[in-house]
């Protein structure tokens, strides 16, 4: 029995990230947004049709990350550090405003961007620390370099 309710325990802290409510409704506003978008239901204003995906963009990938990451390290405890969503937001901004701007005329480079991802990477990051150590005070936050070894 006691095994039983360590797997359930250490599946709970696995897909923690996915299934707390503040990454549903990062997603739910995402899809809401994009339907919105593609159907012209009413008019959005700009900073909303144009920023709004770029702040929920860094949640959302950054949580769906934390939980393959646990999985796949089977580390059910496991936080990204700031250095690590520090590197997932210079990482998104040279793809999407660097890099595929070059390639593809559907992305355009615009600086606001910078400051939409940093303010979800802010976000995630506030909301990673502050709400998920006050709901289970047992998870801990690894480094990069303890992430990527084959110590762990």
């Amino acid at each position: 029995m006691g095994s039983r309710m360590d797997v359930r325990l250490k599946n709970k802290f696995i897909y923690q990230p996915v299934f707390n409510p503040y990454f549903t409704v990062s997603l739910g506003l995402y899809a809401g947004l994009y339907f919105l978008k593609i159907m012209e239901v009413f008019y959005l204003p700009n900073w909303v049709r144009n920023y709004a995906g770029d702040v929920l963009c860094l949640p959302i990938v950054l949580s769906l990350s934390l939980a393959i990451l646990r999985r796949v390290r089977t580390t059910p405890t496991m936080l990204l550090s700031p250095l690590n969503v520090a590197v997932a937001f210079v990482y998104v901004f040279v793809l999407f405003e660097g890099v595929l701007p070059y390639y593809s005329s559907n992305y355009v480079a615009d600086v606001f961007d910078l400051v939409a991802y940093g303010c979800g990477a802010i976000i995630y990051y506030l909301i990673q620390h502050f709400v998920s150590k006050r709901n289970f005070p047992c998870l801990k936050r690894l480094s990069i370099e303890e992430v990527t070894s084959n110590t762990l």
